[in-house]
């Protein structure tokens, strides 16, 4: 047999043609579902089906329900560009989150799903922030369920610049910026997180001082000795 051009005189035209041909260029580097953009090119990504969803948000008057467009209600075109270039800015109003609906009310609000599966609403009573550290923004939302809107809950939320990715995460804080935020929310809002009394009527402590509490033994704890105390931070 003749050999093939390129091996000539040392294989023989089978082990050529035996031989595995040239691995074809892969279009895609996975077959799962892969993200579109460059700054994803590359990623495996879930299907778009399953993937986690970001939290849609909108506005809701509390009193008759009415849902208008978000853009006749604020001129941002998002909740995250709302709160980094109204809200933040102004001082965190709290009058923005409160606006006026067709029916008179002072009631449209931001309103979002409490979850999957869940029908129940939540609307948001204050968001109330710190100073940005670059582009990141911690905050406390206080929220209520439209089911029981007497039962406020207060979350802990923060973004990226106009990105709303991190309003879906948890945050952990440094000890000092955490009571910044405690602080801040209570000059904002003008009630104190931790008694429900408002700001005004609080007393600072002064730097070192505590709360004497009367110790009491509790059930199958060894007996305190007599005049005995626990010091609790207020």
């Amino acid at each position: 047999m003749v050999g093939c051009e390129s091996h000539r005189g040392r294989r023989s035209s089978h082990d050529c043609l035996s031989a595995p041909p040239p691995r074809p260029h892969r279009a895609v580097h996975d077959p799962g579902p892969t993200a579109t953009g460059d700054s994803c090119r590359g990623a495996r990504m879930r299907p778009i089906g399953r993937s986690v969803k970001m939290a849609r948000y909108w506005w809701q008057c509390t009193a008759c329900g009415e849902r208008p467009p978000w853009l006749t209600v604020c001129g941002s075109r998002s909740v995250a560009a709302f709160i980094w270039d109204e809200l933040a800015p102004s001082g965190w109003d709290q009058a923005l989150l409160r606006r006026r609906c067709s029916c008179g009310r002072d009631a449209l609000r931001i309103t979002y799903r409490a979850g999957r599966g869940d029908p129940d609403r939540i609307s948001v009573k204050h968001i109330v922030g710190g100073r940005p550290s670059g582009d990141h923004l911690a905050m406390l939302w206080e929220t209520f369920r439209h089911s029981s809107p007497r039962a406020t809950w207060i979350e802990s939320k923060y973004q990226r610049g106009r990105s709303p990715w991190g309003l879906t995460k948890r945050i952990v804080l440094e000890r000092r910026r955490f009571v910044q935020l405690l602080r801040a929310y209570e000059r904002v809002t003008g009630r104190a997180l931790t008694d429900g009394a408002p700001s005004g009527r609080l007393s600072p402590a002064s730097p070192g001082s505590a709360r004497k509490v009367r110790a009491t033994a509790q059930p199958g704890s060894p007996p305190l000795p007599p005049g005995s105390s626990r010091r609790h931070d207020a």
